[in-house]
């Protein structure tokens, strides 16, 4: 029963992400397409690898929000509630490295609008998915260069400055066949039931 495994969240903790994404939603509405003028943010990613590798490992992101302003918000809006933590990297292709579903189904965010696309999609980059596939969490790692991916609309938010070769290390063996919807109505207990060996992301931290 896929229904009973969604468990409400707590008043307090309920209450507390809907005004978290409701503030999120006003401010992506107002950074428009301008490039938003910040210090260098950089994303920690702490990784479980799993799979036949084992062990942990890290990645940082140097976030660009002169690249995708609102790519980035929201990123930075699910590092806050919590909702990368323990997220599985559920596609795994020699092309890129695919995460964003939480581990546990929950209240989502409402889709935000696309970012015109500023950079390449090149091995290292961070990208978010476009509106066309309801751009609310899902991003993923290019493995390698996608660049045709530019005119499809996906737009990096970011580019990886240390530890790559984790991300040549997420545990590719199930490649795309983990289900989204499943994962969306399920989240960790379809996963770790017929996926055991994901990499997961054990935690996100965003530099002040």
């Amino acid at each position: 029963n896929t229904g009973a495994a969604a468990a409400a969240p707590s008043a307090p903790a309920g209450a507390e992400r809907r005004a978290l994404l409701r503030a999120g939603v006003a401010g992506l509405a107002a950074v428009g397409q301008a490039a938003v003028a910040k210090e260098d943010r950089v994303a920690t990613f702490r990784v479980e690898l799993e799979g036949d590798d084992n062990g942990f490992g890290e990645i940082k992101v140097r976030l660009r929000p002169d690249w995708a302003p609102r790519g980035v918000k929201r990123f930075e809006q699910l590092s806050r509630i919590g909702d990368l933590e323990d997220a599985a990297v559920y596609h795994v292709t020699g092309q890129a490295a695919h995460f964003g579903l939480p581990a546990s189904p929950s209240l989502e965010p409402a889709p935000i609008k696309d970012d015109i696309v500023r950079a390449e999609n090149k091995r290292g980059t961070l990208t978010f998915k476009p509106s066309g596939m309801a751009r609310v969490n899902e991003m993923f790692f290019n493995k390698e260069d996608n660049t045709w991916l530019d005119r499809q609309g996906y737009a990096p938010i970011g580019e990886v400055v240390e530890g790559m070769d984790v991300v040549d290390r997420l545990y590719a063996g199930y490649g795309k066949r983990p289900n989204r919807h499943d994962i969306k109505m399920e989240g960790n207990k379809y996963l770790d039931e017929d996926f055991p060996k994901l990499s997961k992301i054990v935690a996100v931290e965003v530099s002040a």
